[in-house]
């Protein structure tokens, strides 16, 4: 399995070199994690995944975009573009995809994807938590790199729900015991203050595990 981390900016402003992009994960050309951008519909896919309709994931909600000849599969519908909704698993070709629901907003469904054939990765997107717990060996997640700090910033609204980001040092811990090797993306302005110690500081915590700072472009062989 080849996977291609596309874009590593969050929804922010800043950017720098290698850190242009907003979120998509293209496996061995064949499945499209996210929309961040409409110039990813210039490559090769056979199918999209959204893991949830916010703009920096799915650019249509924000961005008028050409119509997909490819099916557009989603949490939930969406008033800007014709989505297939998902809640169970698909098999594209050789492919099985999972989608795993997730904590993160109260305005959106989000959903975290578990992409298996020979290999399996997962990628969380956008999360404060995954909503439910498993205890499947995996090869590689692709974690959300929105807040370095401890417990990133989570709140709550006035009935109890959670919302929000959770800290890269807490995924990390989480899921230490389901993969040898975690990929942080999707980067807040934090990264960007001093990208070169940014880097250091993710990587450094990978005491049990490989953690390893994404960038645009990044390809991994699994």
């Amino acid at each position: 399995m080849n996977i291609e981390i596309l874009g590593t900016r969050g929804n922010i402003e800043v950017q720098a070199p290698q850190y242009v992009r907003q979120s998509g994960i293209l496996i061995d050309e064949k499945i499209l994690l996210d929309l961040g951008e409409k110039e990813y519909l210039n490559l090769n896919f056979d199918c999209i995944f959204i893991s949830h309709l916010h703009p920096d994931h799915a650019i249509f909600e924000e961005e008028e975009i050409p119509e997909i000849s490819v099916p557009v599969f989603a949490p939930e519908p969406s008033s800007h573009y014709p989505v297939k909704v998902l809640s169970h698993p698909v098999t594209i070709d050789s492919y099985r995809v999972t989608p795993l629901p997730t904590i993160h907003s109260t305005r959106v469904t989000s959903v975290a994807f578990l992409v298996e054939k020979e290999a399996s990765l997962l990628y969380t997107s956008d999360l404060v938590a995954l909503s439910h717990e498993f205890s499947l060996q995996i090869d590689l997640a692709v974690i959300d790199g929105s807040f370095m700090r401890k417990k990133g910033l989570v709140r709550r609204t006035e009935k109890g729900e959670e919302f929000g980001h959770t800290g890269i040092p807490d995924l990390v811990h989480a899921f230490t015991d389901l993969t040898d090797t975690i990929v942080v993306t999707h980067y807040g302005s934090w990264f960007y203050r001093d990208i070169e110690k940014s880097i250091t500081r993710i990587e450094s915590l990978g005491n049990d595990v490989a953690v390893r700072a994404a960038h645009d472009g990044l390809v991994i062989h699994l």
